[in-house]
């Protein structure tokens, strides 16, 4: 993939997204979409119900040995 292409989401993303976060909220666990490089991307997970993301799009790789403040990212607060 060159550096002006994006990644697409594919047809099969949303079902399975649905999928997760069902089975997820069943069992009481959290659901953390990693990974997110795109706001179509966020906008994808968030429309699933998801509110826990990391990512690219969120912050660049750290260092070894690095910590950043809040690894993972509330959506509903992020990209305003």
């Amino acid at each position: 993939m060159g550096s002006s292409e994006r990644p697409r989401s594919r047809s099969g993303d949303r079902p399975l997204l649905a999928a997760i976060t069902s089975l997820s909220d069943a069992v009481g666990a959290t659901t953390v979409a990693e990974g997110v490089e795109t706001r179509g991307q966020l906008a994808l997970v968030r429309a699933a119900g998801i509110r826990r993301v990391q990512g690219y799009l969120f912050g660049r790789p750290q260092p070894p040995g690095a910590r950043p403040a809040d690894p993972l990212v509330d959506p509903t607060d992020a990209l305003r």
